[in-house]
């Protein structure tokens, strides 16, 4: 597709991005991590094929108010004027921002359910800002910020805009050849302890889940040796995954399969997925799901985190965090403070 920009023309994307916006046009933006490159695509319509080049979107959960599709690079950045999406926009309820009373509440709550059941269960949070945003803008100070992070922004009327900078890979593959991580764990950048006994628990129910889902699509996973991968102001525990992928590898199974890990859901995964949706106030729509870009050859999934969604001046900006049975409520709600500041920090720039 004829969408690629060099980073020294990243002005061109953020121009695409606000007359895109302005057209009420379906189009995607988005920057690899460590690329020189960004790239836009848009189109008047979106589909439910996922063989068709372009950007897919999935939520955390498939459900009639938030479901998979696809954004088709039918234009590039030259698209024209008189062109507009084919779907209706939908209005939204304005959600409350999730209070620290109210979070600390449900993070005791599932604390007590864990010491009892073992596992590990992931709490997100709302934080809700009315103001005007320049999506662009954001989108160019996201690039610069986090250059090792994929960059994504994204609108369908049904959807609103979609923006932020994930650290974590889902999955991606090339020439036979399949990747994925282990994310999880959280503390400030810099620390010079070791890593407390909660977070290695944490990261490594993620690190098997992945091990024993490739495993059972008969893949034999590789992976490499614990390190700690910065992600702005903080930093995680993560293993790299890979494997050979195979004639019959249905690729789509396995990402279906995979999404939402447990580093966004939790272990046992339905029974997480369950309770979080018994106890978090909010709906999660598209945050926990994946995103990226795909083609005939290749795709490249992100998970959707370090997000938020735009609409009408209201930014819902969603944060979360995996809780085990050693979890404290207060340490975790401070977690969601620094992973916040991924957003919040670029929204104040970009207003100065």
């Amino acid at each position: 597709m004829n969408s690629k920009a060099n980073s020294s023309d990243i002005a061109i994307i953020t121009d695409a991005i606000g007359r895109a916006l302005r057209q009420r046009l379906n189009f995607f933006a988005y920057r690899l991590p460590a690329d020189k490159q960004a790239y836009f695509g848009a189109s008047s319509r979106i589909t439910f094929d996922r063989d068709t080049t372009g950007f897919v979107v999935a939520p955390f959960v498939e459900q009639e108010s938030a479901q998979s599709f696809v954004i088709p690079a039918q234009y590039d950045i030259d698209f024209p004027e008189d062109v507009t999406s084919e779907e209706d926009s939908v209005a939204y309820a304005i959600e409350a921002a999730t209070c620290y009373e109210d979070y600390l509440g449900q993070a005791n709550r599932i604390i007590e359910h864990l010491k009892q059941n073992g596992g590990k269960i992931v709490l997100s949070r709302l934080i809700v800002k009315r103001q005007e945003l320049n999506i662009g803008s954001i989108f160019d100070i996201l690039t610069e910020t986090y250059p090792n992070a994929f960059v994504f922004c994204y609108f369908t009327p049904k959807t609103g805009v979609w923006i932020g900078a994930s650290p974590e890979l889902l999955l991606k593959s090339a020439d036979n050849q399949l990747a994925t991580m282990s994310l999880a764990g959280t503390r400030p950048i810099g620390s010079t302890t070791e890593w407390d006994d909660k977070c290695i628990e944490e990261q490594q129910i993620v690190t098997d889940y992945i091990c024993d889902t490739l495993r059972s699509e008969g893949l034999s996973p590789q992976v490499s040796d614990r390190y700690s991968r910065q992600a702005g102001p903080i930093e995680h525990i993560c293993n790299d995954i890979k494997a050979n992928l195979k004639t019959t590898t249905d690729l789509w199974k396995v990402v279906d399969r995979l999404s939402p890990t447990p580093a966004l859901s939790g272990y046992p995964k339905q029974q997480a997925i369950s309770l979080i949706g018994e106890i978090e106030r909010h709906s999660r729509r598209y945050y926990g799901g994946y995103i990226g870009p795909i083609s005939e050859t290749s795709i490249a999934l992100y998970v959707n985190l370090r997000s938020m969604a735009y609409v009408d001046g209201v930014c819902n900006i969603y944060v979360g965090g995996g809780l085990t049975s050693q979890s404290v409520a207060e340490d975790e709600w401070q977690e969601t403070e620094f992973k916040s500041q991924t957003l919040l920090k670029v929204i104040e720039k970009s207003h100065l």
